[in-house]
């Protein structure tokens, strides 16, 4: 008799099939049995007739029975032999018999439940590249075919569980996601699947599994290696955040960046940056964003290490960078590394991603007053790709609406395109080529306007050798132009200014061990600015043409850097930077050398936290003078000289950051202080327009900034979001103005506060809000004024910015409907539903005061964005 250890008596239908049994139901047997076991019975019918008892020999009862049939059926003597017992038989073709529990039985079985019990006694498992995972077990397989199955998902590095991962069944629509636990149950019919587990930041895995009865399922995914194609931007790990010796560091998920509310549908880089704590700005509609006290050309932008003037687009509404084409987003506000240069506040090193190497992508979006559209693809199949990328305004249609005889004749406009070019030489080398150029162009009521263009272009080469040498080479250009225009009157004119930029870099990095490494690099870079030309705009304007001599600067530097450490729990960042500066215009030629130490340490109190601090010394060679009372692009830039010295500063910071058990939650507390040994503010009424010796307006002084930054985070879950606070001065104190007392400068903003949310109702449906409440900046004002003899009233202004304008608090609500669940699909597409300022806050730009004749000065308050502004966008991207 065929035996197993186990029960499995449904094997019936396999055997008997391949056993070939006939039809035949008239087999009759003759048998004598005295005091004989049930299996010492079945032996005997085996041995003497062609039937086969399919049963597990150890499940018989032991007590001996006795009978004598002669000539009877075969169904009929089975019957009365287990009449006494618990058992029962079924019957396949006559021949073949399982014997049974009775209540087994007598179930009703599926056919999924007999395919099952074929596939796996009658396959003999076959080397494969990917073997099955089996769930269950075979003797525990239901009648009904089906099973129920408990999977975890968990990283396999850290094994951690994932929570939100997406599991797919390749065979059928089905598609879970995994909760807070990375668990997720399915109710399935037993047999062969494959099931697709993907999560951002992970490698996808398909796991072929075969599915016997119910049980669990373990899934593990590796922790995705981002290649060059790679569209996914990393957010900041929990790890990098403790483990990282670098402070003061600010890493932006786009992922995250496109579900924060918009301003007429145009995700925004600078928008997310402004929602991280110690980032600012001095209003809606302004240029530049404002770091840790330091002022808007006090930060060095970077886009594909090229380096940017101008971040903005429409006065400040729009950011400067195409979010579909952001790989990285890094912003450095502490401790700057040695390898950058040139600024004394922060540095935002935005790159791009590389077109794909193997299929084309078409990613666009339509807003109310602006459009994108992009494409990515293999020029030379796995070696060269192209990413292009173009987005433009077309807000006049708007304008044209509105009940304001001012705003209906007026007019803005931008226009931006990226194009890159990646080849990979072979696996340790790879060059690329980026080019950008945007131009702006706003016209108020026929009366003035302005225009702004950039171009930049990229060629960077990175090279391996061997394990532990790397290279970084980077040859970079960008221009920046601003036209001013008066249109009317005496004054019609077009006014000019703009900057070169020439910039080279190489650097090396050298990994001794796992706990040493340094880079060593050098830099050079030559500044040409054009101050300005004037040329008059009508015939009968007053204004004579004319133009400032061009200036000439050179910066070269020498950096290295080393990595450090020493213990598990501790670790050093150490570097230096060599600055020499060289100034060559109309007036003295004047040379600079100016070393910055930069070094920063992190100490691991345990798992879960960490302690870290830095100091950097920072110097720039370049500034801007603008007017911060208006929103515009006035600007001069102006190196330094002889009579205008580089800006000098030294930056210090500590911050105690923690994260939770499982890394849903994060949080900090930053302190820092910098000190500016050299800085300048404008004397009353300077006059910054077509001025060859425009020092004379400037007066030198000394600065300070300080503050603390708190911020938590959730990362994981449904709902996601973070709320940051800012409690900081920035204060200037100069001998010409308010005796030299210490006064705040433009732009201090005493309280900042960010809230972001973010709840995902699944895959598809997200709701977002952002609220954000600022301290109104300071501001000079008359306090008080006296009569001439004549009669007019002349006004007396308070001491530089003791007054504050209004507080500037707004909310912002989003919607978004992603795309369906539908796989394979050759085109995604999402729908985002934004209000901005929804409760319509007059905030205050500025306040300024009018006098007209023989009366006191009058209060007046530019708001630039007084109402709500809600967008509808349509994004589509197409495989």
């Amino acid at each position: 008799m065929w035996k197993k250890p186990t029960w499995i008596f449904f094997t019936c239908l396999f055997l008997s099939i391949h056993l070939g049994f006939s039809q035949n139901d008239t087999l009759q047997v003759s048998l004598r049995i005295e005091d004989q076991t049930l299996e010492e019975i079945l032996d005997a019918l085996e041995q003497k007739y062609p039937i086969t008892f399919l049963i597990a020999s150890q499940d018989l009862p032991n007590q001996t029975f006795s009978y004598e049939f002669f000539q009877e059926p075969l169904r009929k003597v089975i019957a009365e032999i287990l009449s006494p017992t618990e058992f029962g038989a079924i019957f396949y073709r006559a021949y073949a018999v399982v014997i049974g529990p009775k209540e087994e039985i007598e179930q009703d079985y599926s056919i999924n439940y007999y395919s099952v019990l074929s596939e796996e006694l009658n396959n003999k498992p076959e080397p494969t590249e990917t073997q099955r995972i089996a769930v269950g077990k075979l003797e525990l397989l239901k009648p009904d075919g089906r099973a129920f199955v408990t999977g975890r998902v968990q990283s396999r590095e850290s094994q951690k569980v994932l929570e939100s991962a997406r599991v797919s069944l390749l065979e059928s629509p089905f598609q879970i996601e995994t909760n807070a636990q990375g668990v997720f149950q399915v109710n399935l019919p037993a047999g062969t699947h494959t099931f697709l587990i993907e999560r951002i930041g992970y490698d996808s895995e398909l796991v072929p599994v075969q599915v016997l009865s119910d049980g669990v399922l373990e899934i593990t995914l590796s922790t995705k290696t981002y290649e060059l194609e790679t569209v996914v931007v990393e957010a900041e790990s929990p790890e990098e955040i403790l483990g990282s010796a670098q402070v003061g560091i600010t890493r932006l998920s786009i992922e995250k960046i496109r579900k924060l509310p918009s301003f007429l549908g145009e995700v925004d880089v600078v928008r997310g940056l402004l929602l991280q704590p110690g980032i600012s700005t001095v209003g809606e509609a302004s240029n530049g964003f404002n770091v840790r006290g330091g002022t808007t050309d006090q930060n060095l932008t970077l886009q594909d290490g090229a380096v940017l003037f101008n971040t903005s687009h429409a006065l400040g509404l729009f950011s400067s960078f195409n979010s579909d084409l952001v790989r990285e987003v890094s912003l450095y506000k502490g401790n700057i590394p040695a390898e950058y240069g040139g600024r004394i506040a922060s540095v935002l090193d935005v790159k791009l991603k590389t077109g794909s190497y193997n299929k084309w992508l078409l990613n666009g979006g339509i807003g109310p007053v602006s459009g994108r559209l992009s494409l990515e693809g293999p020029l030379i199949k796995d070696k060269t790709s192209l990413l292009l990328g173009l987005r433009s305004s077309y807000s006049d249609w708007i304008l044209r609406r509105i009940n304001n005889p001012d705003i209906n004749n007026s007019s803005a406009f931008f226009l931006d395109g990226n194009l890159k070019l990646s080849h990979q030489v072979n696996e340790s080398h790879q060059v690329s080529l980026s080019g950008y150029f945007s131009e702006d162009d706003f016209d108020f009521a026929q009366e003035f306007g302005f225009s702004y263009q950039s171009t930049a272009a990229t060629a960077e080469w990175l090279g391996r050798f061997g394990p532990s040498w790397r290279s970084e080479f980077q040859l970079g250009f960008s221009q920046f132009e601003s036209t001013q225009r008066d249109f009317t009157g005496n004054n019609a004119s077009n006014w000019t200014t703009g900057v070169d930029y020439i910039r080279f870099k190489e650097k090396l990095f050298h990994s001794f061990s796992e706990v040493l490494a340094m880079s060593i690099g050098i830099e050079a870079t030559l500044y040409q600015i054009a101050p300005g030309s004037i040329v008059p705009s009508t015939p009968t304007s007053l204004v004579t043409a004319g133009e400032l001599e061009e200036v000439e600067g050179r910066e070269a530097a020498i950096f290295s850097q080393i990595e450090w450490e020493p213990t598990p729990r501790l670790k050093f960042l150490g570097g230096i930077r060599l600055n020499s500066y060289q100034y060559l215009g109309p007036k003295a030629e004047k040379n600079f050398f100016l070393p910055e130490p930069r070094i920063s340490m992190n100490f691991r109190i345990n798992d879960r936290m960490a302690l870290k601090g830095g100091y950097s010394r920072t110097s720039q060679f370049i500034n801007q003078i603008s007017q911060l009372d208006s929103p515009t692009p006035t600007n001069v830039w102006q190196l330094g000289n002889a009579f205008i010295l580089p800006f000098q500063a030294h930056n210090s910071s500590v911050g105690l950051f923690r994260t939770s058990i499982n890394a849903t939650w994060e949080s900090s507390i930053e302190l820092y202080f910098r000190g500016i040994d050299v800085l300048y503010d404008y004397r009353d009424f300077a006059q910054l327009v077509m001025n060859p010796n425009l020092e004379e307006e400037l007066v030198q002084g000394t600065g300070r900034a300080y503050g603390l930054e708190l911020s938590i985070k959730k990362n994981t879950g449904s709902f996601t979001g973070w709320l940051s606070y800012t409690l900081s001065r920035t204060e200037r104190s100069v001998p010409e103005i308010n005796s030299g007392d210490w006064y705040p400068s433009n732009f201090d903003k005493t309280h900042d506060i960010s809230w972001v949310s973010t709840y995902q109702f699944n895959r598809r449906h997200s709701v977002s809000m952002n609220f954000t409440f600022t301290t109104g900046r300071p501001t000079t004002i008359p306090v008080g004024s006296f009569q001439s003899a004549s009669g007019l009233f002349i006004p007396d202004y308070s001491l530089r910015n003791q007054a504050r304008i209004p507080d500037y608090h707004r909310l912002d609500l989003s919607y978004t409907l992603g795309r369906g669940y539908k796989r394979n699909r050759k085109f995604d597409t999402s729908w985002t539903f934004s209000l901005f300022n929804v409760y319509s806050r007059r905030n205050a730009y500025s306040v300024f005061f009018v006098q007209e004749p023989f009366r006191r000065s009058q209060a007046f308050r530019l708001s630039i964005l007084g109402g709500i502004f809600p967008a509808l966008t349509y994004n589509l991207t197409m495989r």
